[in-house]
């Protein structure tokens, strides 16, 4: 390839990238359920510009949600504040936008990582206990119990095919890896201590561990727990998320105020993407925090909460440029997408 035709691509590829992002066509219609721990709300938002539809009283610090596959129903963990643990998970009912029902874990505490297993069946860790918990929402109650054996099993993943959990173990910095069909711990993984956000390939053969304390994200073997790959992601990685399509993770820095971007199948680094330090609407972004991150259903965009500001940044994945900033509540953590468009 001839020098001048290096630079006539490159600036296609600016000038397209730059179309791109001022028309709108990456970013895709959906709602956006953000959990604010410091208000004890959830923010209901529209995804595509982020207007307020509605704010949602849940119980004392809901740390994480989770969506159902229909995108209707919304299932927030509600962890608790340093006085007192919580017990409980709210299901918010994104077409009616309330909560419906109030879900009492009783003596299982500090629910965190959450996911739905089936449309009725939630699988939540209990972090004091040490615990995960299947829980049905038809009969609001616990309906089975696994023990991990590590201390603060914070993040739970799921691959729904072979019916297989996993948590992210901050103390140990295992992974514990259980059986869902028989209720039971089949093996524990180690890693490295420290390891809190956790993230699964769709087809479920890799898992991958975000360590906050090595500034560094970890690829396992799903079946054997062998580590393939260390990447470094400075600084504070908090989480894991891969796009639908299994071929990008994402990776917020909470303290560096980046996401790492990298390729799921050659585990480079694509991009770092800034959001401290960036100019927005005449302002530059200062100290953001990115935590909390979901990537849009259609894979166009991710969502981050930055509990720094307030605000939940939106990202195009394409030209890895931010699209907008959207006004959230007091301490941001959780989100979660649904394809549903709403309403105020």
């Amino acid at each position: 390839m001839s020098h001048t035709t290096q630079i006539r691509k490159g600036l296609f590829t600016l000038v397209f990238s730059c179309l791109l992002t001022l028309s709108g066509q990456a970013t895709e219609p959906g709602t956006l359920v953000v959990l604010n721990k410091g208000d004890h709300t959830a923010s209901i938002l529209n995804a595509e510009d982020g207007e307020l539809i509605a704010t949602i009283a849940t119980g004392i610090a809901p740390h994480e949600v989770a969506i159902s596959p229909d995108g209707k129903m919304a299932a927030v963990g509600n962890y608790g504040d340093r006085q007192s643990a919580g017990n409980s998970i709210s299901i918010i009912d994104l077409t009616q936008l309330k909560v419906v029902k109030t879900i009492s874990l009783g003596e299982y505490t500090r629910p965190h990582g959450i996911r739905f297993l089936t449309p009725d069946v939630l699988i939540a860790t209990a972090e004091a206990q040490q615990k995960i918990i299947k829980v049905s929402i038809k009969e609001e109650k616990v309906i089975a119990v696994i023990s991990t054996t590590q201390r603060a099993s914070h993040m739970v993943v799921l691959d729904k095919q072979q019916q297989m959990a996993y948590t992210a173990n901050i103390v140990e910095g295992t992974v514990s890896k259980l059986n869902l069909k028989l209720n039971k711990l089949e093996k524990i993984f180690s890693a490295t201590a420290g390891i809190e956000g956790i993230g699964i390939s769709p087809d479920g053969t890799e898992v991958w561990v975000a360590n906050r304390n090595n500034n560094e994200v970890l690829v396992m073997d799903a079946a054997s727990g062998e580590i393939t790959n260390k990447m470094p992601s400075p600084e504070l990685p908090f989480r894991v998320e891969f796009s639908p399509d299994g071929g990008t993770v994402v990776v917020p820095n909470a303290v560096s105020g980046d996401l790492s971007v990298f390729n799921a199948t050659t585990k480079e680094l694509t991009g770092t993407i800034k959001i401290s330090g960036t100019e927005w609407n005449g302002d530059t972004i200062q100290n953001p925090q990115p935590v909390g991150l979901i990537v849009g259903a259609a894979g166009k965009n991710v969502y981050v909460n930055c509990q720094g500001i307030g605000q939940v940044v939106s990202i195009n994945l394409e030209s890895m440029e931010i699209e907008g900033l959207f006004k959230a509540g007091n301490g941001p953590d959780g989100i979660g997408f649904s394809p549903l468009v709403l309403k105020p």
